[in-house]
């Protein structure tokens, strides 16, 4: 199935608890990429170091970058760590918090975002600004809606 055959589901409601976890459960069977990043200019505490830590072992590349799914910067740059998504992995952004939304320097490293094996972007956040979205494919939406009924999406 080609990118255009791809649509953007806009987050209505922030996925917290089940459906968090759930949204990243669903991931393990799509996606093989994690993505995070950090702004040097907003720090990180110690619960962000120590999660990046644990991180470690999954850790593809990392490089320093202007833009990741749904953020563009202007004059300035963030470093953006790309993470081989395993059962392992998941669990450790299942237990680093609740809430999709919480994805925030200087608590835990920013905009957390799950690829395909391909680069494309299957689920992107802008933690503070509260916004999500999804790339779904009508089969990927299909899917979701039967796992995860109570989660509100909207077609962009």
């Amino acid at each position: 199935m080609g990118l255009q055959d791809r649509q953007r589901y806009t987050l209505i409601q922030e996925p917290i608890g089940e459906l968090y976890q759930g949204l990243i459960d669903q991931a393990c069977g799509i996606c093989e990429i994690v993505l995070l990043v950090v702004q040097p200019s907003l720090g990180l505490q110690s619960r962000a170091e120590a999660l990046l830590g644990s991180l470690q072992p999954f850790l593809l590349d990392r490089r320093q970058t202007a833009a990741w799914p749904g953020t563009r910067l202007i004059n300035e740059t963030a470093w953006v760590s790309r993470f081989r998504l395993t059962p392992e992995c998941a669990l450790l952004l299942k237990s680093a918090t609740v809430r999709l939304y919480d994805w925030q320097q200087p608590e835990l490293p920013e905009d957390l975002a799950l690829l395909r094996g391909d680069g494309t972007t299957w689920l992107a956040s802008i933690a503070h600004e509260g916004d999500g979205f999804l790339e779904l494919s009508p089969d990927e939406l299909q899917a979701l809606r039967a796992a995860l009924p109570q989660l509100t999406l909207r077609a962009d």
